[in-house]
């Protein structure tokens, strides 16, 4: 992944009180990333960008502005040409967080009918309340997870950094202190069953910290009238079984932009009807 330079949101700032508040919240971020600060403070600060208003609670805004400088300003999950829902009806996005991506494609496309699955309670309030206070409507929140069986099952997640929530957190962070970690029980869900009678699916986005060959294995049917999938990968095993089962059922990669990464975004278009 290239670096962030987060500087860049203050030039998206729409009025001064939003520019103050990204002086201190990058401040808040420099301090996290340096001295591994665990900030305590929950004011809520509100942020006018993109043509939103943003509320962000300070405790949690390090890790919300590096997922609002990827998706508006680094278009993660939307490179690859036909991506960004410009020419899309219907979208499924598995591992919505706090809803900036779907955001985003509402704000290129504001005909869009978009299925977010988030099971993370925070952070779906916070999309819940990010999609109110912009009057966003074609939007179908499911809190629950995502996978290949109908459940209730463990799911792990950080208080400050909704993003990383995970049936287990994924990856070696030396960073985080593993008392930060917290176990709840969540509901999960197929596609199949959770999209039955929705019909075509133009777009679909994948990004679930290392569940994403169960989430594909739960959607057998939705796959076969599904165009375009970005699965964002967690480390080389599951590059390979993602691509292995998209191809065989019909799918092409066009990019992929794991690079040496150990995780990154699989491209992928439906090349048989």
């Amino acid at each position: 992944m290239k670096p962030r330079d987060l500087t860049a949101l203050v030039r998206h700032a729409e009025d001064e009180q939003t520019a103050r508040h990204l002086e201190t919240l990058l401040q808040d971020s420099a301090n996290v990333r340096v001295h591994g600060t665990v900030l305590k403070e929950k004011t809520v600060m509100e942020l006018h960008l993109f043509g939103y208003r943003f509320r962000l609670q300070r405790n949690c805004a390090p890790a919300a502005l590096d997922t609002l400088y990827d998706i508006f300003i680094g278009r993660e999950h939307q490179l690859a040409p036909g991506f960004d829902g410009m020419d899309a009806r219907t979208v499924v996005d598995v591992g919505a967080n706090e809803g900036y991506y779907v955001l985003q494609l509402k704000r290129l496309n504001p005909t869009l009918t978009i299925y977010a699955f988030e099971p993370n309670p925070r952070a779906a309030d916070r999309l819940e309340q990010a999609v109110a206070d912009n009057g966003v409507s074609g939007i179908h929140l499911v809190r629950s997870a995502v996978s290949d069986v109908s459940a209730d099952e463990p799911f792990e997640l950080v208080d400050e950094i909704s993003s990383i929530g995970g049936f287990r957190i994924w990856g070696y962070r030396p960073w985080l202190d593993t008392a930060r970690i917290e176990e709840i029980l969540v509901p999960t869900v197929t596609l199949d069953e959770a999209l039955e009678g929705v019909g075509n699916v133009d777009l679909m986005k994948i990004d679930v910290e290392g569940a994403e060959y169960r989430v594909l294995k739960g959607a057998q049917r939705t796959l076969s009238h599904t165009k375009r999938i970005v699965v964002e990968c967690h480390g080389a095993e599951m590059r390979e079984l993602v691509e292995r089962y998209l191809t065989e059922r019909g799918f092409e990669r066009i990019m992929d932009t794991c690079g040496n990464d150990e995780c990154g975004d699989l491209y992928f278009v439906r090349t048989e009807t």
